[in-house]
């Protein structure tokens, strides 16, 4: 695309391509990317909780405490990186808290559910988990997303009430959320 006129008419064929170039630079930048980091990061994560799992739930609770921190500013750090790479402004810190708060809130939510309805380990997280992707999904306008949390949340609700040990909830967990992840990154809608 050339110069902008400075002054003058522009014929009808330079203002439809005009109109076709802002038209193409909008889906651009409406198209969600970055979609994969938090699936690969809070995967690893999950993944590395299931041998924690094995020490008990406090173990499991107190590993996520230390590590959901880090994860969220890992997953802070490549959104910026996508936001800085596409020309866009990178997102505030204020949706980092968000993110952070409402772990934080939903975490607690999980414990105290499980502690007063003594709900098989790792149902009510995995459920959270699954709504709280499906809900991004929504968010992002992404169908591959949707798919994920919906298999994330098979996987994990399945585990969670078969009479496997409780370690493997984040075990299959975290494997479908790498999986996704790593779809999203290589795969059809790679950014």
């Amino acid at each position: 695309m050339g110069e902008l006129p400075s002054s003058g008419v522009i014929g009808a064929v330079q203002a439809r391509e005009m109109l076709a170039h802002a038209a193409d630079l909008r889906k651009v930048g409406r198209r969600p990317v970055g979609l994969w980091p938090p699936l690969l990061i809070f995967g690893a994560v999950t993944l590395l909780d299931a041998p924690i799992s094995v020490l008990g739930q406090l173990a499991a609770s107190l590993w996520f405490i230390a590590a959901a921190p880090v994860a969220f500013a890992a997953v802070g750090r490549c959104s910026a990186r996508h936001a800085c790479r596409r020309g866009m402004e990178a997102p505030g810190w204020r949706l980092s808290v968000l993110g952070v708060a409402s772990f934080a809130a939903g975490w607690l939510v999980c414990l105290i559910l499980v502690a007063g309805a003594h709900l098989p380990v790792g149902l009510v997280w995995v459920i959270a988990v699954g709504a709280g992707y499906l809900a991004w999904s929504r968010f992002a306008r992404s169908v591959p997303v949707a798919l994920v949390a919906v298999a994330l949340a098979a996987v994990g609700v399945g585990l969670a009430l078969s009479p496997a040990p409780g370690w493997t909830v984040p075990f299959g967990v975290g494997t479908v959320m790498i999986l996704g992840g790593l779809v999203l990154r290589y795969g059809p809608e790679a950014s």
